[in-house]
């Protein structure tokens, strides 16, 4: 993807299995976003492809099978593209739309803005960008940053109806899903009356109502309390579980501590780390979380794991994580930050995330 002449998106080589949350990372103008609007399809990219499996993966678990994949070294330019630049995928979300389509018209499915009508199966699977987006939304979802940008009718029972019809699913479909994110919604309610957490409910509830394999979800977590932060976590687990992919932009590093079980993180355009979770945040400054800060060198990250560690019966050596808590101990070498990546993308951790300069017990006396 570019912005004009800077490439936001150069050389990203990413696979997605089914099962699996990943959380993506990085500075502002990183380039996560744009990653997503160019799986997504609809972004204009200028070179790569996007492969979604095209084999059910419902109800599987995590599985050695991507059901995404993008291939920077295809460098044939994908149709309808203006520039012959063959610096893998590129997108913009800015541009993708003329600014006279206002995203309540093209948000839900793009139903408004298709350049690209030749249908195309790659091998193993089908472009997203290759599609008309009816197609589209049945393979990849998108929540973006503004989620409420895709709602435009005047009641939560308006929004679900039209969902159902524009995905070509049974009436009552996207209530139903609605329900088990968000129960007891008032289905007259005015979708502008609800809390930011169920707004957020409901766009989801909207994308997944096309049932696509892979969902993506930009900063999630805005103007969310912990309460909702925690539902969220349980609705993206579940979805995992029953066989979807999740791919997450996010700068809310204890949400990424307790959902994700891999991050990867971007600078300039580019993937500069990608690994387990403890592994890439433990490793950075300026994607720990408190707790990975407080008690390191311990595995731990979240409070959760540490009061499970503390109810585990004591052996006088270190209580393992349960590998199902994605505590896996960090690996410099090979998942670690790498010290070119860290001075672009770890100006140094945000203040609500330091540990305090005065009255912080050293690392020894924490775990004692």
């Amino acid at each position: 993807m570019r912005h004009g002449d800077v490439a936001a998106v150069v050389g990203v080589d990413l696979a997605l299995r089914a099962g699996e949350i990943v959380a993506l990372m990085g500075r502002n103008g990183a380039g996560k976003s744009s990653l997503l609007w160019a799986i997504q399809g609809s972004g204009t990219r200028t070179s790569g492809i996007v492969t979604v499996a095209t084999t059910p993966v419902a109800g599987a678990a995590s599985s050695d099978t991507p059901s995404l994949t993008t291939d920077p070294l295809t460098t044939a330019p994908v149709a309808g593209a203006a520039s012959s630049d063959t610096s893998s995928l590129t997108t913009d979300p800015a541009t993708a739309v003329p600014a006279a389509d206002s995203p309540a018209r093209w948000g839900r499915g793009m139903r408004h803005r298709s350049r690209r009508r030749v249908p195309e199966t790659m091998p193993g699977g089908v472009d997203p960008a290759r599609v008309r987006p009816g197609e589209r939304r049945r393979l990849v979802g998108l929540v973006p940053q503004t989620a409420t940008d895709l709602l435009y009718l005047d009641t939560v029972a308006a929004e679900c109806a039209q969902a159902d019809a524009e995905s070509g699913r049974p009436s009552g479909t996207c209530a139903a899903s609605l329900e088990r994110l968000a129960p007891r919604i008032p289905p007259e309610r005015h979708p502008r009356d609800l809390s930011e957490g169920q707004r957020l409910a409901l766009v989801l509830a909207i994308q997944l109502t096309a049932d696509p394999p892979v969902l993506l979800l930009d900063e999630p977590t805005r103007g969310l309390d912990y309460t909702a932060k925690a539902a969220l976590t349980a609705n993206l687990r579940a979805l995992a579980d029953s066989g979807h992919s999740v791919l997450l932009a996010t700068h809310d590093v204890e949400f990424v501590a307790a959902t994700a079980d891999r991050v990867v993180v971007m600078a300039e355009g580019e993937i500069v780390a990608d690994g387990p979770t403890a592994s890439v945040v433990a490793g950075s400054p300026a994607f720990a979380p408190q707790v990975a800060k407080i008690l390191s060198p311990q595995p731990w990250l979240t409070v959760d794991q540490v009061r499970s560690a503390l109810s585990a019966p004591s052996t006088g050596q270190a209580v393992p994580v349960d590998p199902a808590a994605r505590t896996e101990p960090a690996t410099p070498t090979e998942h670690a930050v790498p010290t070119e990546a860290a001075r672009r993308t770890e100006p140094g951790a945000p203040a609500e995330h330091a540990v305090p300069a005065e009255g912080a017990a050293p690392p020894d006396e924490a775990t004692s």
